[in-house]
């Protein structure tokens, strides 16, 4: 009788040990930050988002001459990167308040690794994407796309387009 208790005594701890052993070499999941918006002076609101790896289209240009020709555009990332492409606005809120400074906003995955908008994004416009302007802005609304560019298996996972200042916070979640 006292063997038989030792032999499952022995066996539940076994089976106790491998799971934990099991659980604790598990991938940890990523679990998504909510929203979180402390800042008062500017309201950033995500109107949409998309990552696209090439961009392609046309567009119809005037020459010198009056003719009409179609143009060709086409847009890559680097290698192993996507474009991350945001539509936001950004309205300011209180009257007074500072510049909304694009240095302030980033994307930041799950591991809090960063990326800046694109120093330059003008090429949007070429492919029908309202680009919002890269210049400090300093009242009203303005709406429109900006771009990021990240590895392609950041942009499948979990990101938050974060602005913060000494103001506030904003951080919302691209879902």
């Amino acid at each position: 009788m006292a063997g038989r208790k030792l032999f499952w005594s022995v066996r539940t701890l076994l089976a106790a040990v491998l799971a934990l052993a099991l659980v604790s070499c598990a991938e940890p999941t990523a679990t998504p930050m909510p929203d979180v918006r402390t800042e008062t002076d500017w309201m950033l609101t995500l109107l949409s988002h998309e990552s696209a790896d090439d961009l392609s289209g046309t567009k119809a240009a005037v020459l010198y001459s009056g003719d009409k020709i179609d143009v060709a555009y086409r847009q890559k990332p680097g290698a192993g990167n996507t474009y991350l492409l945001l539509e936001i606005r950004v309205e300011k809120e209180r009257a007074g308040a500072g510049a909304f400074r694009w240095t302030d906003v980033r994307v930041e995955d799950a591991t809090g690794e960063r990326w800046s908008r694109m120093a330059n994004d003008t090429f949007l416009s070429n492919f029908n994407f309202p680009r919002i302007k890269s210049t400090d802005l300093t009242f009203g609304t303005n709406e429109g796309f900006l771009c990021f560019e990240v590895p392609k298996s950041v942009a499948a996972g979990p990101l938050v387009l974060v602005h913060e200042t000494e103001g506030g916070l904003t951080r919302i979640a691209l879902r």
